[in-house]
C-alpha cells in the first residue's frame, strides 16, 4: 500500500467546516485496467477525455464530501491510472488486486476516514447530486452501510453505496469469501442481522436503464449520450439523460439486451445447508438473503 499523497487542491480543515461538510467523508472510485470484458475500460476516450476523467470531474461536484481519492491495484497495468490520477491532481492509492475489501480498509486509514462512498470506474453517468443525497440520508440515520443498489430503482450505472469505517473494519475482519473480498461490500448485504443497513430508493423506477460501462455496447452508449450532451453542458444531469433518451430512443437499444449484475447472481451461493444456489434476478439473490436471516430491508425515497 502507497503512503497517501494529498494533491495540492486538497481542502484543509477549516476550509471543509467552511462549506459545511463533516471531515472524514472520503468518495474513493474503484479503477482497473484488467477488466475481463472490456480491458482498459477506464482510459477509453469520450469526448476527448478518458472515462476515469470524467468520473473524477462529475465528483468533484459533489459538496458532501472532504475528499476524493482513486484505488487501484499494484499490477504494473495498473500504472497508467495512478498516472491519469496524478494529472487529474487526485491522490491514487494502490493495494491488492484481488483483495479489493483489503485496498479500501488501508486507503481508508491512510485518508483517515470516517465515512467512505465507494463508486466504481465504470460509472461515468454518475450523479454528483445523488451522491450528495445518500450521503446526507447515511448520516441522518446511525446506518453502517446505505446504497442505492441493494433493491436497485436507479439506472445501473449510478450507484452510490456508503458506509463507515467502523462498518468496513468488521468487514474486513469478517469477510470469509472470496466474493465479499473482491467486491467489497457483499459483507454488509449478505449480513443484515449484523449492520444496519438501508436501501435508497428511487420515487420512479428506472432499474431497467443500463448506463454502467461493461461491454463495449455500454461504451458505444455512453458515447453517444456524451456526443449530444457535453459540448454544450460538461455537467449535464440525470435528467438530461433522460431527456435525451426520450428523444432519441435508438441510443438506449444499443446495450439494453444485458441483465443487470449478470455476472453476480449467477454464481452459486451456499445455503444455510451448504447447498448451491443460483438466482434468476438480483432481487430474487437479495431477498433470499433477507429471508433467511428474518430480516426487513429498510428503505427510504429519494428523487
Amino acid at each position: 500500500m502507497r503512503r497517501l499523497r494529498r494533491s495540492k487542491s486538497s481542502d484543509s480543515g477549516a476550509a471543509v467546516q467552511a462549506r459545511g461538510v463533516a471531515a472524514g467523508t472520503w468518495i474513493f472510485v474503484q479503477a482497473r485496467m484488467g477488466s475481463r470484458r472490456l480491458p482498459g475500460k477506464v482510459l477509453e476516450e469520450v469526448c476527448g477525455l478518458p472515462l476515469l476523467e470524467h468520473i473524477i470531474r462529475r465528483l468533484r461536484r459533489v459538496r458532501a464530501a472532504e475528499g476524493l481519492m482513486v484505488l487501484t491495484s499494484t499490477a504494473d497495468r495498473d500504472l497508467p491510472v495512478c498516472e491519469l490520477a496524478a494529472r487529474a491532481g487526485v491522490p491514487a492509492v494502490r493495494g491488492s488486486e484481488d483483495n479489493v475489501l483489503d485496498r479500501f480498509y488501508g486507503a481508508a486509514r491512510e485518508a483517515r476516514a470516517t465515512t467512505i462512498v465507494r463508486v466504481t470506474g465504470d460509472c461515468p453517468l454518475i450523479d454528483p447530486e445523488l451522491v450528495d443525497d445518500i450521503i446526507a440520508f447515511f448520516a441522518s440515520g446511525g446506518w453502517d452501510y446505505v446504497s442505492n443498489t441493494i433493491l436497485p430503482t436507479y439506472p445501473d450505472g449510478l450507484d452510490t453505496e456508503v458506509f463507515s469505517f467502523e462498518a468496513l473494519s468488521r468487514a474486513w475482519k469478517g469477510a470469509s469469501s472470496a466474493h465479499q473480498r473482491e467486491h467489497v461490500t457483499p459483507h454488509f448485504y449478505e449480513n443484515p442481522d449484523r449492520f444496519r443497513i438501508a436501501n435508497y430508493r428511487s420515487a420512479t423506477d428506472h432499474s431497467d436503464h443500463r448506463w454502467i460501462v461493461d461491454e463495449a455496447d455500454d461504451l458505444a452508449m455512453v458515447r453517444a449520450v456524451y456526443e449530444r450532451l457535453y459540448p454544450q453542458n460538461n455537467a449535464f444531469t440525470t435528467g438530461d439523460v433522460f431527456a435525451l433518451l426520450e428523444r432519441e430512443p435508438a441510443i438506449r437499444r444499443l446495450n439494453d439486451r444485458y441483465a443487470r449484475n449478470e455476472g453476480f447472481f449467477r454464481r452459486p451461493d451456499p445455503g444455510d445447508d451448504g447447498s448451491a444456489r443460483t438466482f434468476a434476478t438480483w432481487n430474487d439473490y437479495i431477498s433470499d438473503i433477507f429471508r433467511r436471516k428474518g430480516c426487513s430491508i429498510s428503505e427510504t425515497t429519494g428523487a
